[in-house]
């Protein structure tokens, strides 16, 4: 009898070990792919930059200031009209370009991600020149977020097509508006600085497609991220030869029951400056109604 449980118990221990080390590798597996999984998730929350742009080419990692952009902010971003030039008057008249979209920069290692916009004086004339809404536009972004962008403004703006684009001014000497306010077409949001004296003064202007506040992102880089070339949405979506100069919606100073600046002594007004409208003319706008 004691021959005969001697194999029984050897056995019983050998496939009890089987089965240990069988979990043991189950469990090591499971906490592999789980990780696997955690930081696959992670890496697509941290990419807020189109799916069609190669990771390869965005060798930044996501920027603190980049934060996406509120359901609360998305429904008060305004239809635009139309665009006109962030310097000079509606079509940049006074100004030029001097560093263009997309060029390489070999002292900076990487190609430009907006434009440089100037005064036609040169060297630092045009320090202090106005700076414009390129379109009716919320205020996502009024700040510095780092010395060598200096104080940087940036928009949000609906088409009429209903892309959510974004403008952004940078290295202002001056800022006039406030996170939160729907400022109209036209609107002197800043002035043209220089970094606190890094540069001769400039406005490095960008266009981006994104639902993130884009402020502080690299000025150059070795691939376009989700900026796009201003001169083809300036003419893409430029201000029609049938509207007026001016924004006729002014600055909407309270969202809710709207209350839109305008011109004191205006026909709209009732003497305080202030034209009193419906939120829905917003939505208006898109569908042409």
């Amino acid at each position: 009898m004691m021959s005969d449980k001697a194999p029984q118990k050897s056995t019983v221990r050998i496939v009890f070990y089987l089965l240990l080390v069988a979990g043991i590798c189950l469990l090591g597996y499971a906490w592999f792919a789980a990780r696997k999984d955690a930081a696959d998730s992670s890496s697509r929350r941290a990419n807020i930059y189109d799916a069609d742009v190669p990771l390869s080419m965005m060798p930044e990692s996501l920027h603190p200031g980049a934060l996406l952009l509120s359901p609360y902010q998305l429904v008060d971003v305004p239809v635009i009209d139309g665009f006109t030039a962030p310097m000079g008057d509606e079509r940049g008249m006074g100004t030029y370009v001097a560093q263009p979209f997309g060029v390489m920069n070999s002292e900076r290692g990487g190609v430009h991600a907006g434009q440089d916009w100037n005064g036609i004086g040169g060297e630092d004339s045009d320090f202090g020149d106005a700076v414009y809404a390129v379109g009716r536009g919320l205020v996502v972004y009024a700040g510095k977020p780092s010395d060598s962008w200096g104080n940087v403004v940036v928009l949000a703006h609906r088409t009429p097509d209903g892309r959510v684009l974004q403008s952004l001014y940078a290295h202002l000497s001056k800022v006039n508006v406030c996170v939160g306010e729907v400022v109209g077409r036209g609107r002197m949001i800043g002035e043209a600085g220089s970094a606190d004296g890094r540069y001769l003064a400039h406005l490095h202007f960008e266009f981006a497609e994104s639902l993130a506040v884009e402020a502080g992102q690299p000025g150059y880089s070795k691939g376009s991220m989700n900026r796009l070339d201003p001169d083809a949405v300036l003419k893409q979506y430029a201000l029609p030869d049938t509207a007026p100069l001016a924004d006729p919606l002014g600055d909407v100073q309270a969202f809710g029951d709207v209350e839109v600046g305008k011109q004191a002594g205006s026909p709209e007004s009732e003497g305080d400056g202030v034209l009193r409208i419906n939120p829905a003319i917003w939505l208006d706008a898109a569908s042409g109604e």
